[in-house]
């Protein structure tokens, strides 16, 4: 094998091909421009109204609902066990959530959990 003076490293034959793929999957033949600075910076201020929005409505809707059946559903003698057993398990659940998301997006990418 011949290599070029000048160039070290593998033969022409032996060189590695690194992927031109584009970093996201993409539908057409046309990679998409990214958004330029003010067109992001609206798209941040749009995800922030809208998830402000999202827990407003929750808060006034469905937000209460889990305190209100779990005061309701257990008889007078338990329901304070009861109540409190629920409590802790919704912790702990929001907990194992919280310790194992760092996990996930190491295994699944940023891109899939959070596609732009």
């Amino acid at each position: 094998p011949r290599q070029t003076p000048g160039e070290p490293g593998l033969p022409a034959s032996k060189k590695i091909k690194t992927p031109t793929a584009p970093p996201w999957p993409v539908l057409g033949t046309a990679t998409p421009t990214p958004p330029s600075a003010p067109e992001r910076a609206a798209l941040h201020w749009a995800a922030l109204v809208c998830m402000m929005v999202f827990v407003s409505a929750f808060s006034f809707g469905f937000g209460p609902v889990t305190w209100l059946v779990l005061s309701e559903i257990y008889p007078v003698e338990i329901r304070g066990r009861a109540f409190a057993f629920c409590n802790s398990f919704n912790w702990a659940t929001n907990l194992l959530v919280s310790l194992s998301f760092l996990d996930l997006i190491g295994a699944i990418g940023f891109f899939f959990a959070f596609p732009p």
